[in-house]
């Protein structure tokens, strides 16, 4: 009888064992947990990879914007030997280099402000801002 008591508590031991959801024989078998998993991870290199972008993308327009501030200096000096016929039409043309230089800085604040979400949004504005302040620059300089 004790042997028959031993053996079925055996029995039920390794019957509760071979259920256990830790341990899986298929490796290649798709779970929940595991699925979780991959997404989290896929989801944290996304979202890594896309501050990468940002932060590349902000770096070059930082050094652009430099160059372009440059420019826009020049063109101010150069305003001074502009003769008096065409000044005029020269000051509105700066004029709209002044606004599109405030709104690409205004842009440029937002995209370090913006999410990863908004990202993609932000980096589209903030390269129209810039193509706009560039043709404004080139329209200005034509004038001289």
């Amino acid at each position: 009888m004790y042997k028959s008591i031993c053996f079925c508590g055996l029995s039920l031991l390794l019957a509760a064992g071979c259920d256990n959801p830790a341990y899986d024989s298929d490796p290649d078998k798709v779970t929940t947990d595991g699925v979780r998993r991959d997404v989290d991870r896929a989801v944290d290199s996304a979202s890594a990879l896309t501050q990468q972008a940002a932060a590349d993308f902000r770096k070059k327009l930082d050094a652009r914007a430099v160059e372009l501030d440059a420019e826009i200096a020049k063109l101010r000096e150069r305003g001074a030997e502009i003769s008096e016929e065409t000044k005029a039409d020269w000051e509105v043309k700066m004029a709209a280099v002044e606004e599109k230089r405030k709104l690409l800085g205004n842009r440029l604040e937002e995209m370090g402000d913006s999410s990863a979400d908004a990202w993609a949004e932000m980096q589209a504005s903030t390269q129209k801002a810039w193509d706009d302040l560039e043709a404004a620059i080139r329209d200005a300089s034509d004038d001289e």
